[in-house]
């Protein structure tokens, strides 16, 4: 896996979201989802 690609780094960002909620879904969480919704948007 390359770990600096953009894709990874966004990957680890979610993890240490969750990780920093207790892998709740809470709005800090569903906002970082939502970010990822509209990057996907706009690339695809």
């Amino acid at each position: 896996m390359n770990k600096s690609s953009e894709t990874a780094k966004m990957i680890e960002g979610y993890l240490e979201v969750l990780e920093r909620n207790n892998y709740t879904l809470c709005e800090e969480v569903e906002e970082y989802r939502r970010s990822f919704s509209s990057i996907n948007e706009n690339n695809f």
